[in-house]
């Protein structure tokens, strides 16, 4: 059937196919080899997977009361509205600021209210994608066994869409007005990681809380259950649940109000599309005038604090990558001071471990994105400075900041352990030193606006630039836990391997040509 251009439909296989070649340029695949992979690994392997999902799912259906199943999809639901709305406020970024053809396609003969409607239904199906790709799997299995009413999760997870990708755009069109183009991209960015690592914490929810806490919830929780009124069985809480389940009138009412929800955002915020687009163009008139201080002596250490760390600000892919760093170390810190009976064990240092590794990987960012993905080399390299004085200072400026940040963090373990404490400082500073000295002395040059792809591309599959960074990363965190613990001659191993990665990095920068241009 072909589509009539400049419709809806027209527009939206447009966005997709464009979608899927960026995937496949990113991929270093062909754009047919990425579709033939992607229909072989859903269709057979996450069918298979589905299979054992859902023959579990008919063991337990027996067991269980209709509270306990709309409360557990209701769960499912939210946690996957949660992250459909991260992934849509990235999505809704990236299609306004930084693909940069809405402005010409407003000026194009099409109907502006096709093109607003399209960029918003395309938003809302890339964010689906990945929930899509593992639950309809489930749901086709089941048709299989004649649970027909289980194919209802695709008009579920449409209208779940279109309410994530509504509820995006007002966000972000909103941070944009309030906050301004520059700031609403940065802190859209870092929202939107945080609502992806939601379900991560989500999971592990339930063994932060502890035996009592969550004991207690779940008291407090069948309490609320069976006595509010907004929890009966027939209120409109649980219709998401149950259109999930097949149920007629919940399903019609969901598809209902996402699609007025969605196209009441998507016609009515035509003009804010407009804005952020002229925003992302440089017409934003709208300029603060700060009074600044010029010293025609600056000192040289501050004036490279001061160029690195606003750079960093300003990327916000790398601001995104330290933001999820911490995430992780929120469940280490629940598990270790929860209970009183972890700190007489080995938890604590196996906190003190787990730190280790996402500091030196942290360190090995932020130097990456200082030493080796340097935005204007040629003025470095007419500075009145040595390339060795240069790379030094880019060193500390770097590290120490780091440092500073991660002393609250030694200082409560500790507080705790002082054995532990101490040899979680030594292994910090070795570890994040020694991931500054591997950047500094095997640079891989890239740019710091394709974080991700230079960071993988500069790991590579070469096992002289892996085996160094895991000794480095495992082995300062292998020291942090043994030495402490009593574990000394696997500490000892640890600690050569630790130190022998540096050396091996500087014997072998020695005969190598240089690589950055200052």
């Amino acid at each position: 059937m072909k589509l009539k251009p400049g419709s809806v439909p027209w527009l939206l296989m447009f966005d997709l196919r464009l979608m899927l070649r960026n995937v496949a340029g990113r991929m270093h695949v062909s754009y047919l080899r990425l579709l033939i992979n992607v229909g072989v690994l859903w269709g057979v392997l996450m069918h298979l997977l589905a299979w054992g999902i859902v023959l579990g799912i008919f063991a337990v259906q027996s067991r269980i009361t209709t509270m306990q199943a709309d409360l557990t999809l209701s769960v499912l639901l939210l946690l996957v509205f949660i992250t459909v709305t991260g992934i849509s406020m990235n999505n809704v970024i990236s299609l306004v600021f930084l693909r940069g053809d809405l402005d010409m396609l407003c000026t194009s003969p099409l109907p502006v209210h096709n093109i607003f409607a399209t960029r918003a239904l395309t938003i809302g199906l890339q964010a689906m994608l990945l929930p899509a790709f593992l639950l309809l799997p489930v749901a086709n299995v089941a048709a299989l066994y004649g649970r027909f009413r289980w194919l209802a999760m695709y008009p579920c997870l449409m209208a779940l869409a279109l309410l994530a990708a509504g509820l995006a755009i007002l966000l972000t069109l909103a941070l944009v007005h309030v906050i301004g183009p520059r700031r609403a991209r940065v802190v859209t960015l870092v929202v939107g990681s945080l609502f992806g690592v939601s379900i991560f914490l989500a999971l592990e929810l339930p063994n932060m809380l502890g035996k009592t806490t969550k004991t207690h919830a779940e008291q407090m929780l069948m309490h609320w259950l069976h006595t509010a009124r907004l929890a009966a069985p027939d209120s409109m809480l649980w219709y998401p649940a149950r259109a999930m389940q097949g149920e007629l009138w919940p399903l019609v009412v969901l598809l209902v109000v996402a699609a007025v929800f969605f196209l009441a955002v998507t016609f009515n915020l035509q003009r804010g599309f407009l804005l952020a687009t002229q925003y992302a163009s440089g017409m934003d008139t709208q300029t603060r005038r700060t009074a600044a201080k010029v010293s025609l002596h600056p000192h040289f250490w501050r004036v490279m604090f001061l160029k690195e760390w606003r750079l960093v600000y300003r990327n916000p892919q790398l601001l995104v990558q330290i933001f999820r760093t911490l995430v992780y170390l929120i469940p280490a810190a629940f598990f270790l001071f929860r209970d009183s009976t972890l700190i007489g064990g080995d938890h604590v240092a196996a906190v003190a471990a787990l730190t280790v590794v996402l500091a030196a990987q942290l360190a090995g960012t932020l130097t990456w994105v200082s030493v080796c993905a340097e935005d204007a080399p040629e003025v470095l390299a007419t500075a009145p400075r040595t390339p060795g004085n240069l790379r030094r200072t880019k060193l500390q400026v770097m590290l120490l900041p780091l440092w500073l940040a991660l002393l609250p963090v030694v200082a409560l373990i500790g507080i705790v352990k002082l054995p532990v404490g101490i040899w979680l400082l030594i292994a910090l500073v070795g570890a994040t030193l020694s991931m500054g000295l591997y950047n500094l002395w095997m640079p891989v040059p890239g740019a710091r606006t394709q974080l991700r792809r230079a960071m993988r591309s500069s790991g590579g599959m070469q096992l002289e630039r892996m085996l160094p960074v895991l000794a480095i990363n495992f082995g300062w965190a292998a020291v942090a836990f043994c030495v402490p613990t009593g574990h000394w001659l696997s500490g000892v191993i640890a600690l050569l391997a630790a130190l022998a990665a540096p050396v091996f990095v500087w014997w072998r920068s020695r005969n190598a040509e240089p690589v950055l241009s200052y």
